[in-house]
Parts: C-alpha cells; sequence; structure tokens
C-alpha cells in the first residue's frame, strides 16, 4: 500500500512540476526515500515504463497540446515546458512523434502516436465504439456559442459553459447535442477558442448551422458529474487514442448530455469525434451509421 502511495505521489509531483523545472531520476529518489533501483522497478511495474522515459514523454505531450491548441512561438513553449534550447526541444520533439514542431501544429490531423495525458497507477484505456457516417450533406441549424478555454483545460475555465448547459437543460429539454471546434487562441497566450454549436430545429432564432463531417468516428459513453467528465474526456484525448492508433481529425465533434441524476450532480454523456487510423481494418459496410443514433437521426431527417 505505503508503495502505491509513493507512485501515485510521484506521478501527481511529476505532474505539478514539469513546467517548474528539469525533472530528473535523482531529485525523485531524494523525495521518495527509495533507492535508484528500487523506484525505477516500482515505477515500471505499476506505471509500465521506466520513470526517464514517462517524463520525457509527458512534456513531449505537454508540448503538442500546446502546439495545436495555442499560438504560442516554439520558443515559448520550449521554455516553458524546460528544455535548455529550441533545437533541444525540435530534436527531442521529433524523435517522439516523427513531426518538427511546425509539421505537427499544421497537420490537418491530430496525431497521438506516443502521446500521453497523466498516467494514473495500473492505467485502463476505454474501448470505443465505432461508426461511420456517410449522408448526403444536410445542413443541421444551431445556435452558436463562443468560449475561451485554456491549458490545463479543468472545470475552472469551464465555468460559463457548463452555467450555458445547465440552464438549457432547466428548460425542460430532455438533452443536448453539441458540435465543438477549437481553434488556437492569442499568440502568446496559452488560451483557445471553443465555438459550441447546440443542435436545434429551424426557427427565425438560429445564428449558425453545420454539417456533419463524412468519416469514421469512434464513441465513447460516460455516466458521472461534469468534473469526471473533463477529467474523461481529457484521458480519451491524450491516452486512449493513442493506445488504439487512433488520431483526431480537424473538424467538429458530437457531443450529447442528458440528466441523469441531478441530486448527485451527475449526466449521462455521449461522446463521438471523427478519427482516422491506418490500422482500423473493418469495412465500413460493417460499420452502424452515425446517422442511426435515435438522438442525432431526428435532426437528420
Amino acid at each position: 500500500m505505503i508503495r502505491l502511495l509513493t507512485i501515485k505521489e510521484i506521478l501527481q509531483y511529476i505532474e505539478d512540476n514539469l513546467d517548474i523545472y528539469n525533472i530528473d531520476i535523482d531529485s525523485l529518489v531524494t523525495r521518495s526515500g527509495y533507492s535508484r533501483r528500487n523506484l525505477q522497478l516500482l515505477f515500471k511495474r505499476f506505471v509500465g515504463m521506466p520513470v526517464g522515459k514517462y517524463i520525457r514523454l509527458r512534456r513531449v505531450s505537454r508540448s503538442a497540446v500546446l502546439l495545436r491548441l495555442t499560438n504560442l512561438p516554439l520558443s515559448v513553449i520550449s521554455t516553458t515546458l524546460c528544455y535548455d534550447s529550441q533545437q533541444t526541444f525540435t530534436r527531442e520533439f521529433k524523435k517522439h512523434t516523427g513531426y518538427t514542431p511546425k509539421q505537427y501544429r499544421e497537420n490537418k490531423v491530430w496525431v497521438f502516436h506516443n502521446i500521453s495525458g497523466p498516467l494514473t497507477v495500473n492505467p485502463e484505456f476505454e474501448s470505443p465504439d465505432f461508426y461511420y457516417f456517410d449522408c448526403e450533406m444536410k445542413k443541421i441549424f444551431a445556435d452558436l456559442y463562443v468560449y475561451k478555454g485554456m491549458i490545463p483545460y479543468t472545470i475552472n475555465c469551464a465555468t460559463k459553459r457548463w452555467d450555458r448547459i445547465e440552464k438549457l437543460l432547466s428548460h425542460s429539454l430532455p438533452f443536448l447535442i453539441i458540435s465543438n471546434e477549437v481553434y488556437q487562441g492569442q499568440k502568446r497566450s496559452e488560451d483557445f477558442i471553443i465555438e459550441s454549436k447546440v443542435w436545434k430545429e429551424k426557427t427565425r432564432d438560429n445564428n449558425s448551422f453545420l454539417t456533419l463531417k463524412k468519416s469514421l468516428y469512434a464513441g465513447f459513453k460516460f455516466t458521472g458529474t461534469k468534473q469526471q467528465y473533463i477529467h474523461f474526456i481529457n484521458h480519451i484525448y491524450m491516452n486512449v487514442l493513442g493506445f488504439y492508433g487512433l488520431n483526431r481529425l480537424n473538424g467538429g465533434d458530437i457531443e450529447i448530455i442528458e440528466k441523469h441524476n441531478q441530486k448527485e450532480g451527475e449526466y449521462f454523456f455521449e461522446y463521438y469525434m471523427p478519427v482516422v487510423s491506418d490500422s482500423f481494418l473493418v469495412s465500413r459496410d460493417k460499420l452502424p451509421s452515425l446517422g442511426d443514433i435515435v438522438k442525432i437521426s431526428s435532426f437528420l431527417k
């Protein structure tokens, strides 16, 4: 039990200090009280990789998120993640991902090969369900709301968005369907822009519309609080996609939010995102259609 708690504490310590100083095995040995050899054995047993590899992986992965979601210059990202130079950052990033930072930022596909979010002890990787959407292009009417997000993305920077969601659900709506697209924020800021389009029946008041991307979609379901859901989505993106060899295509996602147990502050969530995978071998004809999901199909008639 003490060993387990020690590894959990080390994982949290690494996460809290990635952008504070260049963490190394010696500092963790001093902190834990274990010998270098015993610490390495424990870490590999509970996390599945050596501690040094995990630290390098988390630094590269944190920088990957900053590259995709912000306009921060490469020099700022390399300094923020405690690389000794921009050249070292570029070399390390390409070694892990196969892309230079510039290539990774500009790619139309968000690649998750060798990317990892914060891991827990004995991590689990939820298996996605797959759907294909190949319907004739149809305009879906929506109301547009724009929010600012920050890295790391937590419930604290999603307050306005969730205030809006709870207000809409309080109007006797059984569920909401929302499509979200994320855009890079200001040049020297760790923020990004979220455009959320709430699906609606056509009315005079609609201020936006969307069309679904023809694509393979990965789907996930989750029941829990809004805080737990944000943690779940972060885990899906940073850990699960890479584990299953999936990469995120540009374009809107589909998020279905339904009241579940309001006394406990719980919701039922369905989340679908367009993905691509070179290793996915199932024929499209054998996959269920995204358009056949009842809540979605009512907007496609």
